[in-house]
């Protein structure tokens, strides 16, 4: 996860290793890992729309609390 303060506003990248292969993963950094290596199958779209619905939550309660 990135954050970056841009014009009074923050933008956030997000990177999530779903499908990679350990072979797929870079050998500078080993501890680099993935779902599929860890031993999980996961639906790609299910984890979007669960990830997006997370940082709303956590995004309206820091709005809430500021005010």
């Amino acid at each position: 996860m990135l954050a970056e303060a841009r014009d009074g506003r923050v933008v956030l990248g997000i990177g999530i290793n779903v499908s990679q292969h350990a072979d797929e993963l870079p050998a500078a950094s080993p501890e680099a890992t993935s779902l599929a290596v860890e031993g999980a199958e996961v639906d790609r779209a299910a984890l979007l729309a669960t990830v997006l619905e997370r940082l709303e939550r956590r995004y309206d309660e820091w709005v809430s609390a500021a005010s």
